[in-house]
């Protein structure tokens, strides 16, 4: 997983209808959980790649979250999920709900997923109503609850996906939908050349603000006036740190007001010194160097969302020259993972040595007299899953299980003390999707997921004392 993507969101679909064929509905469980169909669970964490990220309150603030699923061919979505209060995350750092959507016909779909929507100027009207084409042409005014730095956390944050075909005949997909902020991060470095010279910022105004903001990125921006004006300082900033170069982190950050912006397309690759480029965002800096005022604007490149946009400025002493560089980077401040999961994984430790006499390779295990054997494994989504252990035969022999406290399951497998022979086989199930399903546990599987093809492999346990 790339470090960069902010937020991820894995959909996995398990559409259990056999018969169905052209355009003919797939049918979906009910509210109730009757039929077979299609259900989507979903997990938010703020884990990725393994590793607890930093900012925004460990990622775990999404207020709000809203997931529309729709037949390219419709400009109606076929189910839509809403969560605005009451996402609660578990000891692991995982959210979990679950949807069921009732009827799906085959054909390619699209996902559009949207996140702290309660912090748009216009949040409120995005919901089950709203039809593709609407979600689309949306744009907003401002975020709610002001601008400033400490309201990193209440950006709003869009992904889509499109184009996963569901067939009557295939019963699993799983889709990875990038989500992203639909702002951008503004942050300005300062540093004087000579560390004896006197530098105050005096203000800093972002003038060519564009009027809107959209929920979907677009290359449509005729609609959009470039007329807004915003005073990024409310009040003057000393600079004490001196640099000779920008090969130093030597720059004194200067808190802005406004450090979150809008997408601006205009603009090239680059930032240019004292030159105004069309509708392109302009920085006007107002500085003070020992005691001359001075002026300088900076045209910023073309803005694109979920980028954070950084720019050292250099005051040189004697000139009025300011050299500067801009560094964009992606915006990483939090990393999520969202995920839609619909099966089973699982971990196998095996028998334990020294509790059984002979394991061959063929999956038989030979038992010790008087001893019992002890098997382990553990299921590791979902979390605190059902799951059932049986014997064949359990005249002959019979077995005990205990769950430790790290989730690791322990089966201990005991036979008749008797001379003559007897065979048993164990097998292990899990409970997903609300039905059980066998779980391979032998040597030969890799324990990942539930078997989905019958063709499950048991260990064959023997008590065989001649």
């Amino acid at each position: 997983m790339k470090k960069w993507l902010s937020y991820i969101i894995s959909v996995t679909i398990a559409c259990l209808c056999y018969s169905c064929s052209g355009d003919e509905a797939l049918s979906g469980t009910d509210s109730n959980g009757n039929s077979e169909g299609i259900v989507i669970r979903l997990g938010i964490t703020s884990r990725a790649n393994g590793d607890i990220t930093a900012g925004g309150n460990d990622g775990k603030d999404i207020k709000s979250l809203k997931v529309w699923m729709v037949n390219e061919t419709d400009d109606k979505f076929s189910f839509y999920k809403e969560i605005t209060d009451g996402i609660s995350f578990d000891e692991n750092d995982i959210y979990h709900f679950e949807m069921e959507i009732s009827v799906v016909k085959p054909g390619d779909y699209g996902f559009y997923i949207l996140a702290n929507s309660d912090n748009l100027s216009n949040g409120s009207d995005f919901d089950k109503d709203t039809k593709p084409s609407e979600l689309k042409e949306a744009y907003f005014t401002k975020i709610s609850g002001g601008n400033t730095p400490e309201a990193e956390w209440a950006i709003p944050m869009f992904g889509d996906y499109h184009s996963i075909n569901i067939q009557s005949d295939k019963h699993d997909y799983e889709v990875r939908v990038p989500l992203v902020r639909v702002l951008s991060k503004l942050e300005l470095f300062f540093a004087k050349s000579v560390e004896t010279s006197s530098l105050s910022i005096t203000s800093l105004q972002l003038a060519k603000m564009p009027s809107r903001g959209y929920i979907v990125p677009r290359t449509d921006w005729m609609e959009v006036a470039y007329t807004g004006t915003d005073d990024l300082l409310d009040t003057s900033v000393e600079i004490n740190s001196s640099s000779a170069d920008f090969t130093h982190d030597n720059f004194q950050q200067v808190p802005i007001t406004q450090p979150y912006i809008f997408e601006n397309p205009n603009g090239g690759g680059e930032a240019i010194l004292g030159v105004v480029v069309g509708n392109a965002y302009q920085l006007t800096v107002n500085y003070t160097l020992n005691e001359k005022e001075e002026t300088q604007v900076v045209t910023l490149p073309a803005i694109a969302r979920n980028t954070k946009y950084q720019l050292y400025a250099q005051i040189l002493d004697k000139t009025k020259e300011f050299l500067f560089t801009l560094r964009a980077k992606p915006w990483n401040l939090i990393e999520t993972t969202v995920d839609f999961k619909d099966v089973v994984t699982y971990s196998v430790t095996g028998w334990t040595e020294g509790t059984y006499k002979e394991l061959t390779t063929d999956g038989e295990l030979y038992m010790k007299r008087n001893t019992s054997a002890e098997f382990k494994f553990g299921i590791d989504t979902p979390k605190d899953g059902e799951y059932m252990v049986s014997l064949s035969n359990s005249v002959d022999f019979s077995y005990t299980e205990e769950k430790g406290s790290d989730g690791t399951i322990t089966v201990t497998v005991s036979a008749k003390n008797t001379d003559e022979k007897h065979e048993t086989s164990l097998s292990v199930y899990a409970k997903t999707n609300g039905r059980w399903v066998e779980l391979d546990v032998t040597a030969n599987n890799s324990g990942q997921e539930a078997s989905a093809n019958g063709s499950v492999q048991r260990y064959t346990i023997i008590q065989n004392w001649n």
